[in-house]
């Protein structure tokens, strides 16, 4: 009822609020605008006084579980059955400038939404070679393949390689070999992918046997 001063408002700690089928995105202040984020550090512009004695935040909510990538850590490795959603350009250069290692899925069946943002600056490295007691993979690429419900969007790859090294000889003599992907699920739609540009990025097979 009464503030013996103005003061900040802090940002609500935790892990965010919950909602089931659903993954807390960020805090917003416009009821009529949910672009009116909230960054970490407007929380402090946001200030308590007499004059203005309570505020509401609002919430922006992603439908479904989603692993939300703000830098190249989160995405180093990607695992088949989760989804991504970029909440930032990912720059996977070192310090020096030099691309650095980024690992694709096989029979990725997640979506992954690059939200427009870029992907720059890794060296995606893949090898056809024989581990005992296993059949070598013949789908080489960021994606090795895809499931019947992979998705791809809204994504921009800049300076960015795949290395493929093929060792040993397929059973088939086939290898499918692409950028994003070596190979599709029969009922994988071309519609999984929109919203895909590709600038200066290289594929680079090299035939050892």
């Amino acid at each position: 009822d009464h503030y013996s001063k103005p003061g900040p408002v802090s940002k609500p700690g935790g892990l965010g609020p919950k909602w089931s089928g659903h993954t807390f995105y960020y805090y917003y202040s416009d009821p009529n605008d949910d672009t009116s984020r909230i960054y970490d550090s407007d929380w402090s512009n946001i200030v308590i006084s007499d004059e203005n004695p309570a505020v509401t935040v609002y919430v922006k909510w992603l439908e479904g579980n989603w692993t939300i990538v703000t830098d190249k850590q989160q995405i180093r490795s990607l695992f088949p059955k989760t989804n991504y959603y970029l909440d930032a350009d990912i720059d996977f250069s070192d310090s020096k400038g030099n691309p650095t290692e980024m690992k694709g899925a096989k029979n990725y069946d997640g979506i992954f939404d690059g939200n427009g943002h870029k992907i720059t600056n890794f060296k995606c490295t893949v090898s056809a070679s024989p581990i005992p007691g296993e059949t070598v993979s013949n789908e080489c690429g960021l994606f090795a393949s895809f499931g019947d419900n992979g998705v791809v969007r809204n994504v921009i790859f800049e300076n960015c390689t795949v290395e493929v090294s093929l060792n040993v000889q397929q059973d088939s003599g086939h290898y499918y070999v692409g950028f994003l992907c070596g190979k599709v699920s029969k009922d994988t739609k071309l519609s999984a992918f929109t919203g895909i540009k590709f600038k200066d990025c290289v594929l680079n097979v090299q035939r050892n046997a």
